[in-house]
């Protein structure tokens, strides 16, 4: 009869560490802290009999500064200045129409810094010279 062989040593072993750790599972929360508040002191909430003087000012206060007194003196009335913006807005118009020719030459293949390139024209290739036989 081949019946299943049982090693006594490591069922032992498995017993003991799930003993171990059921015994384990209700010091838990022991170990991690309880969920309770600590103890309340007994005079939390209670009026104090003797009421203390307030605590001296840390530091002396110092005398007001004088106050500080600017000299006024007359300067004599401006005449109102008048902006002519004429000049700025040709100046303006200038850069325009520049920027409008700088970018009508790039458009049309050029750049204003370099100059340009030799046009490549197609050219058909020489005839082949006429190889001929004679008797």
């Amino acid at each position: 009869m081949g019946g299943t062989q049982i090693r006594w040593r490591r069922a032992a072993r498995i017993a003991g560490i799930a003993l171990a750790a059921i015994a384990a599972i209700p010091a838990l929360p022991a170990l991690m802290g309880s969920d309770a508040p600590p103890p309340v002191p007994d005079d939390v909430g209670l009026i104090p009999t003797q009421v203390s003087p307030p605590p001296e000012p840390a530091a002396p206060e110092l005398p007001p500064r004088a106050p500080r007194v600017k000299e006024v003196t007359e300067l004599p009335p401006r005449a109102p200045r008048v902006k002519d913006k004429s000049k700025k807005i040709e100046a303006k118009k200038k850069r325009r129409a520049k920027r409008r020719r700088e970018r009508r030459r790039i458009d049309q293949g050029g750049t204003e810094e370099t100059p340009s390139a030799p046009v490549m024209t197609y050219a058909p290739a020489p005839a082949p010279p006429e190889f001929g036989i004679e008797p």
